[in-house]
């Protein structure tokens, strides 16, 4: 494996100012959908720690982190929509499940040929 590919595969999280802001959006697109092991060695990580080297089939990373800001709880009011349409598609996708094998279970299949 080349220096080069080894630099393309080690993400350095730092602020949109700091020299890699080209290449933010595409880490931060990345992250969105963060595999698990790489989220499990971002946790682990202090402000400025840097990871030790993590091998995986694709390659060789290293995890920086920059900065943290823990999350704060959204107030109710702002989130309660989306707990409602959640819990309602949980519910209707249990019902359409229970309805269509039962449609299954009770269809008559006749095949000719």
């Amino acid at each position: 494996m080349s220096a080069n590919s080894i630099t393309e595969r080690s993400f350095i999280l730092q602020k949109e100012s700091g020299p890699y802001a080209e290449s933010m959006a595409q880490v931060m697109a990345y992250f969105a959908n963060c595999p698990g092991w790489l989220e499990e060695a971002a946790r682990n990580l202090k402000p400025n720690g840097i990871s030790p080297a993590i091998k995986r089939p694709e390659g060789v990373y290293f995890i920086q982190l920059a900065d943290f800001t823990p999350s704060a709880p959204r107030p109710l009011a702002e989130v309660k929509g989306q707990i409602h349409d959640r819990l309602f598609k949980k519910v209707m996708d249990e019902r359409f499940n229970f309805w269509l094998s039962e449609v299954k279970r009770t269809a008559h299949v006749e095949i000719r040929m």
